[in-house]
């Protein structure tokens, strides 16, 4: 075990000595999932908002939010979780992947539902 550890540092030190700096993935990584995490649990929270909204404003018998958006707002939310769940637990094309189709649900529901 103590050789991997030697061999690792042996390239730290010869990146060192060459002027190569170690790429800042990790930082980025941590920043694309942060944000990603954010418009996922953003996501639930518009859907638990909307049921609240619909409950509220069905019970004093007023028009509200209909199945159709409540339902569409909770697929996407549980869909735009299990791709973050998927993009926290994988590195790599797969990770970012999920990412990606995070940031397209949100962007799906905020467009059709929201700004249009």
């Amino acid at each position: 075990m103590t050789e991997i550890t030697d061999h690792a540092s042996d390239h730290a030190a010869d990146d060192a000595r060459h002027g190569v700096e170690p790429a800042p993935a990790p930082r980025r990584r941590a920043l694309w999932r942060g944000l990603t995490g954010s418009l996922a649990y953003g996501l639930v929270l518009l859907a638990v908002g909307l049921g609240v909204a619909a409950i509220v404003v069905r019970s004093q018998s007023m028009p509200g939010p209909g199945a159709f958006a409540l339902t569409a707002h909770a697929v996407a939310a549980l869909a735009a979780l299990a791709a973050q769940r998927i993009a926290d637990r994988s590195v790599g094309w797969r990770a970012g992947a999920a990412g990606v189709l995070v940031v397209a649900v949100a962007g799906a529901v905020l467009w059709l539902f929201w700004w249009s």
